[in-house]
């Protein structure tokens, strides 16, 4: 039974992938929402590698 709820799981969560997917250019991809400014946050970043 659990096994067999698994496997419709992965299977709903990959059509929801490819659902949202579709149509997406990556090759010239666009922002849809707020866009990242710092990928880490300078105040975790350690002195010697701040370039800062």
């Amino acid at each position: 039974m659990m096994k067999s709820l698994a496997i419709e799981e992965l299977a709903l969560r990959r059509r929801l992938l490819f659902r949202l997917l579709r149509g997406y250019n990556f090759d010239a991809p666009q922002a849809r929402n707020e866009a990242i400014s710092e990928a880490v946050p300078n105040w975790m970043i350690t002195p010697e590698f701040n370039p800062r």
